[in-house]
């Protein structure tokens, strides 16, 4: 979505004839958001910390139509995305340099799990992992092929799960 707004937004021409720019800053991790009593109108929830902190720091140096990320969305997304190495800046409220990195374009995959991703852990799908294992282990051991059939709601990982049953248990 930040490669498609940074695409956009410099089409975009004022009445006075001058494009419009923008800069965007991304930093992954955990955050704590709350409610602010006393909050002015249409300002009630807001994020607190490092990661947002970051983020809006990397989006004050930003080059103009560019995309910063910090360390952690950058190894979280090296396999997905072509990166530009900005090097270590020092940045207002941090004690030392932050790794920045500029993203450039998506890599093309094939398959949207593939790729050197480093994916957050599978949750809740245990006992479906292992009835795939049982089975693959009945296909190895007997020669005889299975049929296993997944189903279910859009969103609910089905296709991540498929994902992982390729990683562990492997051709």
């Amino acid at each position: 979505m930040a490669l498609d707004i940074v695409a956009t937004v410099p089409q975009i021409e004022t009445p006075d004839g001058l494009r419009l720019g923008v800069r965007i800053g991304v930093a992954s991790g955990l955050v704590v958001v709350g409610d602010i009593e006393g909050a002015p109108a249409g300002i009630s929830t807001v994020a607190f910390g490092y990661v947002p902190n970051l983020a809006h720091r990397l989006q004050a140096i930003a080059v103009p139509n560019g995309i910063y990320v910090d360390e952690n969305t950058y190894q979280t997304t090296a396999g997905a995305f072509e990166y530009a190495d900005v090097g270590g800046k020092t940045l207002k409220g941090f004690s030392g340099p932050i790794h920045i990195c500029r993203a450039l374009k998506p890599i093309a995959r094939q398959y949207r799990f593939a790729g050197e991703l480093q994916s957050t852990p599978l949750v809740g799908r245990k006992s479906e992992l292992q009835a795939v294992g049982t089975l693959w282990d009945a296909v190895r051991a007997d020669g005889n092929g299975r049929i296993a059939l997944i189903s279910g709601e859009a969103g609910i990982s089905k296709s991540r799960l498929l994902y992982e049953v390729g990683r562990s248990f492997p051709g």
